[in-house]
C-alpha cells in the first residue's frame, strides 16, 4: 500500500492542478482519511487472522467470490438482467469453490 500510495502521489505532484487540493472541505478530507485507515485497517487484520485461522489456500478463494456477489449486487440493487451464461458461470465457480475447499475425509 505504500508503494502504491507513493507512485501514486509522484504522478499527483507532476501531473495535477494544486489550486482544487486547497479548496477541500475538512469533512471531505476527514472522510478520505477514515476511509483510507479504519476499514482496509480492518479489513487487513480480519485477512490476517483468516489466514493463521483457516490457512492461505483456502482464503484466497475469498477472489472467486467477487464475481458472485458483484453479479448479486448488479441484480438486486441495479435492476440489471441475468443472462443464462452467467448464471452457468457463477454455478460453475460456486461449484469449484466448494469442491476446492470441502475437507478430504481422513483414512
Amino acid at each position: 500500500m505504500i508503494a502504491g500510495t507513493s507512485l501514486v502521489a509522484i504522478a499527483a505532484l507532476l501531473f495535477s492542478d494544486w489550486g482544487h487540493v486547497f479548496n477541500a472541505e475538512t469533512q471531505s478530507v476527514a472522510a478520505v482519511i477514515y476511509l483510507g485507515i479504519f476499514p482496509t485497517a480492518l479489513a487487513t487484520l480480519i485477512y490476517f487472522y483468516l489466514i493463521l485461522k483457516i490457512g492461505a489456500a483456502r482464503i484466497s478463494q475469498i477472489n472467486f467470490a467477487v464475481p458472485v456477489f458483484g453479479s448479486l449486487i448488479g441484480v438486486l440493487i441495479l435492476n440489471e438482467r441475468m443472462e443464462t451464461n452467467a448464471i452457468m458461470a457463477l454455478a460453475m465457480i460456486l461449484l469449484a469453490v466448494y469442491l476446492v475447499s470441502k475437507r478430504k475425509k481422513q483414512a
